[in-house]
């Protein structure tokens, strides 16, 4: 299984028939690679399933301030989601409370009656801050610590050797989309020598057969991609007597019948 983008780059060139760089260079198949795992990576990001999430450390309101540069705090950053804030301890454990997240405009609404909320804003698209309803030395002690879950920027390989962030079998589809974008450039670029070498028109021929081929494995590989992109990650246990059944034997018994409907 491909796990790194050099080996992704050697299954891509064995699957395409080992093209001479004349035909596809390493520069054409890196922008390709590129360009497609961006796509797949930024696809499980925007997952309702939230497959990406992560968490900041745990923030403490300014005292004299009720905005918060999370751009500097969180280098990682991308999308901001919700935000929580302590509410007490529980035998020297923190318990959260999800701080609701509110219209820019109405934050002073919330403050004129004591109540938390917060707003997500920036100047730019690269610039992301939070302002809240309380300034720091206005909360009692732990309400002025919050902590922010957020999607972070796409996770994309800084070498060769850098593992793909995707789990290893879904490397496959950024595999397909990746020869499904080249064959076309393949295709462009032999047009250039069909005249002086003729022994390319039957490769470029071949090349369509294959085209269709890859496509058609890759619309058969998106359905597990969406699946996994999107189902819950906690409706897995089987509800139906018979999936059960045919969890265990591959049965069709007691069709209908609930094992629990819990």
């Amino acid at each position: 299984m491909c796990d790194s983008a050099a080996q992704l780059y050697s299954t891509v060139y064995l699957s395409l028939g080992s093209p001479p760089s004349r035909l596809l260079s390493r520069m054409e198949l890196g922008t390709i690679l590129t360009r497609r795992l961006s796509y797949r990576l930024e696809a499980v990001r925007q997952s309702e399933q939230g497959v990406s999430i992560a968490k900041s450390a745990e923030i403490t309101i300014p005292a004299t301030s009720d905005e918060i540069d999370l751009t500097a705090l969180i280098p990682d950053i991308a999308i901001p989601m919700w935000a929580e804030y302590r509410v007490l301890n529980v035998a020297s454990n923190p318990v959260w409370e999800f701080l609701p997240t509110v219209n820019l405009s109405m934050l002073q609404h919330y403050r004129s009656r004591g109540m938390y909320a917060c707003s997500f804003y920036g100047n730019n698209p690269s610039e992301i801050k939070m302002k809240l309803s309380m300034y720091g030395n206005e909360s009692i002690q732990p309400f002025n610590r919050i902590q922010v879950f957020y999607l972070p920027d796409i996770a994309m390989p800084q070498s060769e050797d850098e593992p793909i962030k995707l789990p290893d079998n879904l490397v496959t589809m950024v595999q397909l989309d990746t020869m499904v974008a080249a064959i076309p450039l393949i295709q462009v670029n032999g047009a250039k020598y069909v005249t002086d070498e003729p022994a390319l028109i039957p490769q470029m021929a071949a090349m369509t057969g294959l085209l269709e081929q890859y496509r058609q494995e890759q619309r058969e590989f998106e359905y597990y991609f969406d699946k996994w992109r999107r189902e819950s990650r906690g409706g897995h246990r089987p509800r139906y007597r018979q999936d059960v059944l045919q969890n265990i034997t591959g049965g069709r018994l007691y069709q209908g019948l609930y094992v629990n409907d819990n």
